[in-house]
């Protein structure tokens, strides 16, 4: 999330990257292992991921660093890091900020379930450190918090920042 650094690189969570003209089309790509499983069963043909142009993004610069397939070209992410570090933020505001009511959780919480496809397909072996599978973890640590904010899974997804209003950039009025 972008909370007024500068961006070297697009937001975490979709909705801030992609325009509302999308819908939520893009979290239908977002599970890496529902190809592989169609591919293994033999059902069919493999859908092919959506193309995307720079009017589908927010920012022409986000364009410029996911591509037409939607891929991050950041590399070698780890996504049990990433989700700590999210996680330990969402505590943090949660216990030490806003509360519960802080507006920052739902789209952190957001961050977490667009990760966890990864963490259960990469990090769902049992952890030495903390003897829990982190994939399934994560799962149960996103359900319990949006079940005590009162929202589904599927409220969390289709979450969407605000709409910010664009100031002109005229000349001042003497």
């Amino acid at each position: 999330l972008n909370f007024g650094q500068k961006l070297i690189s697009t937001d975490f969570l979709s909705p801030f990257n992609h325009t509302s003209s999308l819908g939520h089309t893009h979290p239908n790509y977002l599970d890496p292992t529902a190809a592989k499983r169609l591919k293994e069963a033999d059902i069919g043909p493999i859908p092919v991921p959506p193309k995307y142009t720079t009017k589908d993004f927010a920012k022409t610069h986000y364009w410029k660093l996911r591509g037409k397939l939607d891929v991050p070209k950041e590399r070698w992410v780890n996504h049990l890091q990433l989700a700590q570090a999210i996680s330990t933020y969402y505590v943090d505001v949660q216990e030490n900020f806003g509360g519960r009511d802080d507006p920052r959780l739902v789209p952190l919480l957001g961050c977490l379930l667009e990760l966890l496809p990864w963490l259960k397909q990469w990090h769902n072996d049992l952890d030495p450190t903390f003897n829990e599978k982190m994939g399934d973890f994560y799962e149960g640590f996103i359900e319990e918090e949006a079940r005590q904010m009162g929202l589904t899974l599927e409220d969390i997804r289709a979450w969407e920042p605000p709409k910010t209003s664009k100031k002109g950039k005229g000349r001042k009025k003497r």
